[in-house]
């Protein structure tokens, strides 16, 4: 009696074992994940690099092995039977890339009156299921500024959403580079003296952390009166399949 007691303790003690710590790494790097479904056998693939050594979990090499080697089994079954759930979305999303297209700088000017026309350039980059960037292009458009309606505004206006503009090809287009900052980089500025007299002034020209748009702020000058407003470009986004062939937008 005794020893079938022993024995029914030693497998409810296992069973307990598999349940508490079973397939950690399985539940561990799923709730790791920010957005977007795991890999097949996510779990399993982790227990092999904390028994090698290697990616992550070199630094942990050998102090973990022992746990990667009894949580691997546990790891393989949780991950199959999620496997039937999760391929279908994964499979998705790994045929699945996002594309960018951000203001990169502003390049040319042209004003008429107090309607100022600027040119800026973006950038296009992909990314993949890997987190892989890849810039693949540029564009160029122009924007329209209408600076009598707001003069003196401190406020920040939408005035592009990259559709392009024209400006008039009888208007004088001058050359002002100003890059747009941003990831720590400085403000872009610059000014440009027109053939009239008044002063053109771009300033604050950046990207904020976290927001999907560019901003600068474009001042208008002369002797006697001083146009300002701030104006705000927005990114684009979208997202294709990797077997679409998309060019520069």
């Amino acid at each position: 009696m005794k020893q079938w007691a022993q024995t029914i303790m030693r497998w409810v003690g296992m069973a307990l074992f598999a349940l508490l710590f079973g397939g950690c790494a399985s539940i561990a790097m799923r709730q790791e994940m920010v957005a977007g479904t795991p890999p097949p056998y996510l779990g399993a693939r982790t227990d092999i690099q904390i028994i090698a050594g290697s990616g992550d979990w070199e630094f942990y090499w050998p102090a973990l092995m022992p746990w990667g080697l009894m949580d691997l089994p546990f790891s393989v079954v949780m991950d199959t039977v999620l496997l039937p759930f999760e391929l279908p979305s994964w499979y998705s999303e790994t045929r699945r890339v996002t594309g960018r297209e951000t203001p990169n700088r502003l390049r040319a000017v042209a004003v008429s009156n107090e309607t100022v026309y600027l040119e800026y350039e973006t950038v296009i980059t992909k990314t993949d299921y890997d987190r892989r960037a890849t810039v693949c292009g540029s564009n160029a458009y122009w924007m329209v500024v209408s600076l009598p309606r707001m003069t003196t505004n401190r406020d920040w206006v939408t005035v592009s959403e990259n559709e392009p503009s024209i400006c008039p090809h009888d208007l004088e287009r001058h050359t002002l580079l100003v890059t747009i900052g941003g990831n720590g980089v400085p403000f872009g500025e610059g000014k440009l003296s027109l053939p009239d007299g008044r002063l053109l002034s771009i300033s604050e020209a950046y990207v904020p952390a976290y927001v999907p748009h560019a901003q600068f702020r474009v001042t208008l000058a002369s002797s006697n009166q001083t146009w300002t407003t701030g104006c705000i470009i927005k990114e684009r986004n979208w997202s294709e399949s990797k077997t679409a062939q998309r060019g520069a937008h």
